[in-house]
């Protein structure tokens, strides 16, 4: 994403959702290594929720939008 960096795709099915606490867009999935941990990535500010959209179909091979 942008032009500073690239992503490497994983195999994965994240989710985005928006998390109350934070207030801001997660993309979060399970590690692929199978120990159980997970990942969350945040995204703050009025375009939080098109960046964590943009982020997760760029990031793994599918997502699903839990909230609004």
């Amino acid at each position: 994403l942008g032009e500073t960096g690239s992503l490497s795709r994983v195999a994965a099915l994240a989710s985005v959702f928006f998390d109350d606490g934070l207030d801001a867009w997660c993309v979060g999935a399970l590690d692929s290594t199978g120990d159980g941990a997970e990942f969350i990535t945040a995204f703050f500010g009025p375009e939080g929720q098109a960046r964590a959209l943009e982020y997760a179909g760029g990031k793994y091979s599918g997502f699903r939008l839990h909230g609004p």
